[in-house]
């Protein structure tokens, strides 16, 4: 196909550059003076009036209004400096990112006063590591993610403890973050356990509404399974009365129970049917002389089989006295006595199915949304009592059985049908949020809608007293990044620019030929991130600590997610595993796919590296010990032997 020829979309720097600069509008020429290129003296500017604002935000109500108005501030006035294209192409789309969050997710005052705190935190972010926008791995992207999800329903109350929580990781953000990134991330990992927490909760809740739908809708199917089974047994055939009540009444209870527990496919199921099958025959055979004596030969085994099945399945009873009818009329009948019979009666089915019914719809386009809502999306439900619920998905039924959904602290379960999730979207008490992964979906839609935003030319008269000045930095930048000749030059560069800010002045000032610098074609779900696009940062030490105090409330259990293209598992795609064994003291980790097949050892010590460099989230601390997962650690066991 034509489609496979083309090649993804490759998200490194040069695109994120391009991405930034074309998200200066032509406007912005006559509020900033903006300068073409970025230099040091530029980036240090930009990132002390990010600090100074971040440091007025401390202890007071912080303004809703966009960051470009707040910043204009600093750049106005007739001694006004410049600003780099590319800084205010960061300020417009981090706006725009938390413009499309705002109206996502409807958020009350006070979680939105939450979340725009974190505005110039991210921005600065942004400046300084330009991986925010390209990296699925990056760790302050994955608690927005978090964080902007977990604010939609409302609070519980004045203390709610989840706001409260939420509210102690970003006010450690603000106070703490200076100019060291690693600030950032390692608040980040302690919130990461934190969400886990809560997912543990709502993991068990999940899993105890499928279990307990599930036995529903066996019993569902498990009645007509029986009922076939007698009729097909029995319809047609002479039967004595004591013969009729038992099966009608004893058996049929533990046919039915069994069908719920096993299935049509289980050994009980297939041992009982037999029965069934000997008890039809039973009458007819014992009055046949030729086949009385099988049946006289075959009754204690009989017996001790029913007996067994009864004691497994009825509670409410002995077994002797459930089976009481069915031990006289067998007896008696491989004696040689022939009691009066009749003809057996199907059994009816009753059927709650409405044959013939109307449905309107009243919305276009409703049923192909919900269609698309997948076990673990989330919808935005407002109640009864005009409160906002983020509920995910939990059981998605056919036909006119309920769709039943789960509120975040995992306390209220919502059962909905088709028609009234149709209906709730159609009046708006329903919104569709889907993954929840806003600030993911944002960046991704603006990579792909890159070609469509034209480059606004600098204004002249903007750019010739600038371009003197932008050539002189230019190469005084290049010549501190690149040069290791000058000591002396580099001890002064590092006083006054972060490392991540030269890394990423390294990659942005890079020439580009006129290949490189042409937008790529973009393939619609083909994004990837090039391989040497992100720079080798080592984590720092405070991160390492906050990943090891993630590791220690790890549980087996417990759930983490790769992603792509980490320790080899899957290039294309994140990864879900669950850790099904801690070995050696601790020091080794091992995990394993849904289907209990081994995926992935890890070391401690490579483990919190991995956390700490956002390659690995934990998603789950971890639930009650399975016992498919004990047969798991046991297969695991056999192999290290």
């Amino acid at each position: 196909m034509i489609a496979d020829q083309i090649p993804p979309l490759k998200l490194g720097a040069r695109v994120v550059v391009d991405l930034l600069e074309r998200h200066v509008s032509g406007t912005d020429f006559s509020l900033f003076n903006v300068a073409a290129q970025r230099s040091a003296a530029m980036q240090k500017s930009f990132l002390s009036c990010l600090s100074e604002l971040q440091s007025n935000i401390k202890g007071s109500p912080y303004t809703k209004a966009s960051l470009k108005s707040v910043i204009h501030r600093y750049y106005s006035g007739p001694d006004s400096s410049f600003i780099s294209r590319l800084d205010l192409g960061t300020v417009n789309l981090v706006d725009a990112m938390f413009d499309e969050m705002l109206e996502k997710g409807r958020f009350d005052s006070e979680a939105w006063e939450l979340i725009v705190k974190t505005k110039i935190p991210v921005l600065k972010l942004i400046t300084q590591d330009l991986s925010f926008l390209f990296s699925p791995r990056n760790i302050a992207r994955k608690f927005l993610n978090n964080l902007t999800l977990t604010l939609i329903s409302s609070p519980n109350s004045t203390d709610d403890p989840m706001r409260v929580a939420l509210a102690g990781f970003v006010e450690k953000i603000v106070l703490k973050y200076e100019a060291d990134t690693g600030v950032v991330n390692t608040v980040c990992i302690d919130a990461q356990t934190w969400f886990a927490g809560n997912q543990q909760r709502l993991e068990l809740v999940q899993e105890k509404v499928v279990r307990s739908e599930s036995s529903k809708n066996k019993k569902v199917v498990a009645e007509p399974r029986v009922v076939d089974l007698i009729n097909r047994c029995f319809s047609g055939t002479d039967q004595p009365e004591l013969m009729t009540g038992f099966v009608v009444d004893v058996w049929r209870n533990v046919l039915r129970i069994i069908s719920i527990e096993d299935g049509d496919q289980g050994a009980r199921w297939k041992r009982a049917v037999g029965l069934t099958e000997s008890m039809a025959s039973f009458y007819s055979a014992c009055a046949d002389a030729n086949s009385i004596e099988k049946y006289q030969r075959f009754l204690p085994t009989m017996m001790k089989s029913v007996r067994l099945l009864i004691a497994d399945c009825i509670k409410d009873r002995s077994p002797e006295d459930a089976m009481e009818s069915f031990e006289l009329i067998a007896t008696a009948l491989v004696a040689g006595a022939i009691p009066e019979s009749e003809k057996f009666i199907p059994l009816a089915l009753e059927s709650k199915v409405v044959d013939v019914y109307e449905r309107k719809v009243t919305a276009s386009g409703v049923c192909n949304s919900l269609s698309e809502l997948d076990v673990g999306d989330w919808v935005r439900i407002v109640t009864a009592r005009k409160t906002i619920e983020a509920c995910r998905l939990t059981v998605k039924s056919d036909g006119d059985a309920p769709w039943i959904f789960i509120n975040q602290s995992g306390q209220k379960i919502a059962k909905k049908t088709r028609e009234e999730l149709e209906a709730g979207l159609s009046q708006g008490t329903l919104k569709l949020i889907g993954k929840g992964l806003w600030v993911d979906d944002f960046l991704e839609h603006a990579f792909y809608d890159l070609s469509l935003i034209l480059k606004e030319p600098l204004p002249k008269k903007e750019v010739e007293p600038e371009r003197e000045e932008e050539d002189t930095a230019e190469v005084i930048l290049k010549d501190r990044l690149l040069s290791d000749s000058d000591e002396a030059q580099e001890e002064n560069d590092d006083a006054q620019v972060p490392d991540m800010v030269k890394g990423s002045a390294a990659l942005i000032l890079k020439p580009q030929d006129d290949k490189e610098d042409r937008l790529p074609e973009v393939v619609e779900g083909r994004l990837s991130v090039e391989e040497d696009s992100e720079p080798v940062v080592e984590p720092s030490e405070e991160e390492l600590q906050a990943s090891a105090r993630a590791l220690n409330d790890l549980q087996v259990g417990g759930w983490i997610v790769l992603v792509p293209g980490v320790f080899g598992v899957s290039l294309d795609a994140e990864v879900r595993l669950k850790l099904a064994v801690v070995v050696k003291g601790g020091n080794k980790y091992i995990f394993v796919n849904r289907l209990g097949i081994k995926q992935l050892e890890l070391d401690r010590p490579r483990f919190v590296n991995a956390v700490a460099l956002g390659e690995i989230s934990i998603v789950d601390n971890g639930i009650q010990f399975s016992s498919a997962l004990e047969k798991v650690v046991r297969n695991i066991q056999k192999v290290s032997r």
